[in-house]
């Protein structure tokens, strides 16, 4: 009940909007993101988005299964808006840059893109000369999204799931073009077994995000879900192997850099979750939330209509 709870104050405050809405909330930190990225180098970029890059992976692969029963009979259809939400750790607030020589120790911490001011460092030689690490941009312990979510079926006991989101460049608000596209597809296990006690289905899903011209983000994840029905209460959960890859190619306008081209591919650190999550289907209208633990430690929610 407590996570319950949580999940929901999430929701209220962050998830259940227009999911344009809150795409162009992120791309406004996004912005601001590929002004302080340009301004680092290949040594201290890595930590500076590591954090990021996890939760952009682990909230990619949120909200695909609410619930394991696949129709297998007759066509159906469900369009759904689904919230995510990763929860921002301590941890990921500060890291381990690398310091430019002559600076005394090889490294110092200072603030992540979720961390506040930048650490200043002063040269050991030269006391005159200081070096900062650039500041936090995303100021939240929460890191939301939201996206429309169509499903399809059935064609022997399977269903495709498809998620797309293009937002054009806005230039009078400098915000850079972003695009989302996901693809799951869902198999029916329990049709196989008589008198199964719980629905049960296996999933494939993948994702692509794009963010202007410096970011890529890509990723996959294979799912084995269960649920069981009560009247109109369904319970639903499974266990998720899912592997994601950030990508950042840019120009540093960083003088101490070697190499003003940088380009980094980061992994996502969820790479297996397990989920739990309660829903309500009244025919027509359906709402669901779930908590997924792994590495990143997330809620996924919302609501749905078909048949």
């Amino acid at each position: 009940m407590h996570l319950l709870r949580k999940f929901t104050t999430v929701v209220r405050r962050s998830c259940i909007v227009l999911p344009l809405f809150l795409c162009v909330t992120i791309v406004r930190a996004e912005s601001d993101l590929e002004k302080v990225l340009r301004q680092q180098n290949s040594g201290t970029v890595t930590g500076y988005v590591q954090p990021i890059a996890d939760l952009f992976g682990a909230n990619m692969h949120s909200g695909f299964n609410h619930t394991a029963k696949i129709p297998t009979t007759d066509f159906h259809f469900k369009f759904e808006i689904i919230g995510m939400a990763g929860l921002v750790s301590d941890g990921q607030k500060t890291y381990r840059a690398k310091a430019p020589a002559g600076f005394g120790a090889p490294d110092f911490q200072t603030a992540t893109v979720f961390g506040g001011k930048g650490t200043l460092i002063t040269s050991q030689a030269d006391p005159s000369l200081q070096y900062r690490g650039s500041d936090g941009v995303l100021s939240t312990t929460i890191f939301p999204f939201a996206t429309p979510q169509i499903t399809i079926g059935h064609l022997y006991g399977t269903e495709v799931q498809l998620r797309y989101i293009p937002i054009p460049e806005i230039s009078s608000a400098k915000l850079p073009k972003i695009t989302l596209f996901g693809i799951g597809v869902r198999h029916s296990i329990s049709q196989y077994i008589e008198g199964s006690p719980l629905d049960l289905a296996f999933g494939f899903l993948y994702n692509s995000f794009t963010i202007g011209d410096l970011i890529t983000v890509k990723g996959y994840g294979f799912a084995l879900q269960a649920s069981k029905e009560f009247s109109v209460l369904v319970l639903y959960g499974g266990v998720q192997y899912e592997k994601s890859t950030f990508t950042i190619s840019f120009t540093s306008t960083d003088p101490t850099a070697t190499s003003p081209n940088v380009n980094v591919d980061l992994e996502g650190s969820n790479v297996v979750r397990g989920t739990v999550g309660a829903g309500f289907n009244l025919g027509f209208f359906k709402i669901f939330a779930d908590a997924n633990f792994g590495a990143i430690i997330g809620f996924s929610g919302g609501i749905g209509f078909g048949f």
